[in-house]
């Protein structure tokens, strides 16, 4: 698959068919209240994605009558109406939340859903190809993305956008994929991967998403059809190159793959081996990244158009960003 066009019609008939982007196995809540929830509170004071995203909100309410929030390629609304319950919760209905979406198929979907919550007056879903938006300047107080970027060819056109939109003392609220194109592993990762692949049970191993049993696992790069991680792993650097980091954390790596949709419902996390496998994998996981041998997959982090505060937890932006294109990395370390 080559053309735009191509990967516009594969995007938008995936929603045809039905897929829930949210339903995620149990292991992934196991894993992510165990291991990642903690570090969302300690850094953000948040107890749920939503709510990363509507505290900045809060904050810039303050004193103003109306809060404007971009919010890009926000498919079915799903997170904007969890930001937007929770906004009508503590201030009212003073904000505004323009959610922009290329797939008519799931702006459909979310305008009955903004309908059906009472939300028509605070929150808007438009149709919109971001890789062509161009933004009113300081138009924003708050911009947010909750996993579309990976989704984006043009990516440098959407962050000076942002940037551009965000007025002062604005802020872009990111929590997205930052691994490599087609949510690949890199090499590095991809050996450790085996390794683990090779001790667990072939029930395991079966690829739910692709409908095959995997003996050894496969380093399948799903941005062949579509836009899956067309440039997930230019993401970090790029919003690097133009933002400054404020709160910041980076994780996930070899973790994800056992997780999420894909394999994550091979394994019960009732079940002792699955339960202590998954631990097994993220404290490794963990090490590496401390060592610099891996860098994160995931991101959750507030960015600024001017010199901010940085606080992060895992990983820090400087050694978050995984170099790819030289037989050695910044760091140091050489693969083959």
């Amino acid at each position: 698959m080559t053309t735009y066009e191509e990967r516009i019609a594969a995007q938008i008939e995936q929603y045809r068919a039905g897929v829930n982007v949210h339903a995620l196995p149990d292991i992934f809540h196991y894993w992510a209240n165990q291991y990642l929830r903690p570090q969302i509170i300690q850094l953000f004071g948040a107890v749920s994605i939503a709510e990363i995203f509507a505290l900045p909100i809060i904050e810039r309410a303050k004193g103003k009558s109306t809060v404007e929030v971009l919010s890009i390629g926000s498919g079915d609304c799903s997170v904007e109406i969890e930001v937007a319950t929770i906004l009508r919760d503590r201030i009212g209905t003073g904000f505004r939340i323009y959610a922009t979406e290329l797939s008519p198929i799931l702006i459909k979907q979310a305008n009955s859903a903004i309908a059906a919550t009472g939300l028509s007056d605070c929150l808007v879903c438009l149709e919109t190809d971001l890789n062509t938006w161009t933004s009113k300047p300081a138009s924003f107080d708050v911009a947010m993305v909750s996993h579309s970027l990976h989704h984006i060819v043009e990516l440098e056109h959407v962050f000076l956008n942002v940037q551009q939109a965000l007025r002062p003392g604005g802020v872009f609220c990111i929590s997205d994929m930052i691994g490599r194109n087609g949510h690949m592993r890199w090499p590095e990762a991809l050996e450790i991967m085996q390794k683990f692949w090779a001790i667990l049970p072939e029930g395991h191993k079966y690829n739910h998403l692709l409908t095959r049993t995997e003996p050894a696992y496969i380093n399948f790069d799903c941005s062949g059809e579509g836009f899956e991680g067309i440039r997930a792993q230019d993401i970090l650097p790029l919003l690097l190159q133009r933002f400054y980091p404020g709160k910041f954390l980076a994780a996930g790596g070899l973790t994800d793959v056992f997780v999420d949709r894909a394999f994550g419902h091979n394994f019960d996390p009732k079940n002792n081996f699955d339960r202590n496998f998954i631990d097994l994998v993220h404290h490794v996981n963990e090490l590496l990244l401390r060592a610099g041998v891996l860098t994160p997959t995931q991101l959750f982090a507030y960015f600024h158009v001017g010199p901010a505060k940085l606080e992060w937890v895992g990983t820090p932006p400087d050694r978050a960003v995984r170099w790819p294109y030289a037989d050695t990395d910044h760091r140091g370390f050489t693969f083959l």
